[in-house]
C-alpha cells in the first residue's frame, strides 16, 4: 500500500494481479492497472510521481509504464 504525495489516491496491490487506485478521502476504486508483472503475476513495484498525477509500475521484463491518474490510460 502507498499513499500519493498529496495524500489524495491509495494504490494497493491485489491478489487478482492487479494495481488498485483508490481515493483516500471517500474509498472508492477509481483505477485498476493489469501491466508490468513478472511471471507470478505479481507487481515488482507501484509508487506516484511527486506531484500525484501519474503511477509508476514496473515489473522484471524491464518495463516501466506512467499511467495517468485522471484517465486510468498507460502514457
Amino acid at each position: 500500500m502507498k499513499f500519493s504525495f498529496n495524500g489524495s489516491f491509495i494504490l494497493l496491490g491485489t491478489s487478482e494481479n492487479t494495481i488498485v487506485l483508490i481515493d483516500a478521502f471517500e474509498g472508492k476504486q477509481l483505477h485498476k492497472f493489469t501491466s508490468s508483472f513478472n511471471e507470478t503475476g505479481i507487481p515488482l513495484e507501484a509508487g506516484f510521481t511527486p506531484d500525484s498525477k501519474y503511477v509508476i509500475t514496473g515489473s522484471d521484463n524491464k518495463r516501466i509504464i506512467f499511467w495517468n491518474i485522471e484517465t486510468g490510460k498507460e502514457i
